[in-house]
């Protein structure tokens, strides 16, 4: 184990070693790796698509392309709002279900994907399949899932607020405090056999 170990001293007699604790990271370490993740995103492989057929119609250099402008976005929020540009929300026409009507479980929106690629100097709107949109840009459905969540109820991307959070309405306010304070002060004290002092 990497967290202790056993050397020994000038004299010959053992010393243990303790490794230091993890902590967590912050300051200018957290900034460092918080651009690490967003800047870092490689592309999965081929969907193998039938319908769309997206990896076979866009070059290698295209593919290329679409992920080194993901990850040169500065932050997850940014990439956020370009993913969520890409993802189109659509009302479902037909509900079909084998199960009862009780019993069914309708899907209430349907999603496109697209993404957009330079042709002729030109950028077009290419529809591609849901694998492929999360292959292309190194991402998971993990992380689709709240965009489309946020673009389904409110139309727009979702904001990171890990860390934003004010605790300020949470606080107990001073006159509490106090009065918890003089509260507990009003009880009788009595003798203690093992303490020291006498408590008044």
């Amino acid at each position: 184990m990497s967290d202790c170990g056993d050397t020994s001293d000038d004299s010959g007699e053992n010393v243990i070693k303790h490794g230091t604790k993890k902590r967590k990271s912050h300051g200018r370490v957290r900034d460092v790796m918080k651009k690490l993740k967003v800047s870092t995103h490689e592309s999965g492989p081929d969907c193998r698509c039938k319908r769309l057929k997206f990896f076979d119609r866009i070059n290698k250099d295209e593919r290329k392309r679409l992920i080194s402008d993901f990850n040169n976005l500065e932050s997850t929020n940014i990439q956020s709002i370009y993913l969520a540009g890409l993802i189109s929300v659509h009302d479902i026409k037909t509900r079909r279900s084998r199960k009862p009507e009780n019993e069914a479980s309708y899907n209430e929106k349907t999603y496109t994907y697209k993404v957009r690629i330079k042709n002729e100097g030109k950028l077009v709107e290419v529809p591609i399949c849901y694998k492929a949109f999360l292959s292309i840009h190194g991402v998971t459905g993990r992380r689709v899932q709240p965009i489309k969540k946020n673009l389904k109820v409110k139309g727009s991307a979702p904001f990171d607020q890990r860390g934003k959070y004010d605790h300020k309405h949470c606080r107990t306010p001073e006159d509490v405090k106090q009065s918890v304070i003089d509260h507990i002060a009003s009880f009788k004290g009595r003798t203690s056999h093992y303490g020291l002092n006498k408590t008044n």
